[in-house]
């Protein structure tokens, strides 16, 4: 009779529960810190910039918001606004540059340094055309999953374990 004899690794080649738990830990905290920089790039040539803030909700589970006193601006520039009328609110004129170049465009994460020159408009209200939504949460978002799995990968090891 042959008798079958178990190959066993000496070790447990997988991370055992608190090894585990601080492994995601790390790649959580370290993905919200990594989206958390993306969107302070997204606005890094803005003069009047939002703030972001990573938040611990509870167990693993961290959310990155905007806000501060410029968040209704980022709110504008990431949704778009629809053609809307602007008045003169403190003065009896508006004053503004006639040619205009946006410093972020649509479905792209970096900021550019934009412009504004051509001749000094005066009037007492305009008919803004509205913006084209830059989508910049849209674009974290589908890129947050695939940074979540990186982070994972660097911190949980398998010893062994070729992947």
């Amino acid at each position: 009779m042959t008798k079958i004899i178990p190959i066993t690794p000496k070790r447990n080649p997988f991370p055992t529960g608190g090894e585990l738990r601080s492994a995601i830990y790390a790649a959580v905290n370290e993905t919200a810190d990594e989206i958390k920089k993306k969107y302070e790039r997204s606005w890094q040539t803005w003069e009047h910039k939002p703030e972001a803030k990573v938040e611990k909700t509870g167990g693993y589970e961290r959310r990155v918001t905007v806000g501060g006193a410029n968040a209704k601006i980022f709110t504008y520039v990431d949704e778009g606004t629809p053609p809307h009328v602007i008045r003169a609110k403190n003065r009896r004129v508006l004053a503004f540059s006639s040619k205009f170049s946006p410093k972020s465009i649509p479905n792209n994460l970096v900021a550019r340094t934009g412009s504004k020159g051509g001749d000094t408009v005066f009037r007492r209200q305009v008919m803004h055309p509205g913006s084209k939504p830059r989508n910049i949460s849209k674009k974290i978002g589908e890129k947050s999953e695939k940074l979540l799995t990186q982070m994972l990968k660097k911190h949980v090891r398998f010893e062994g374990y070729v992947g």
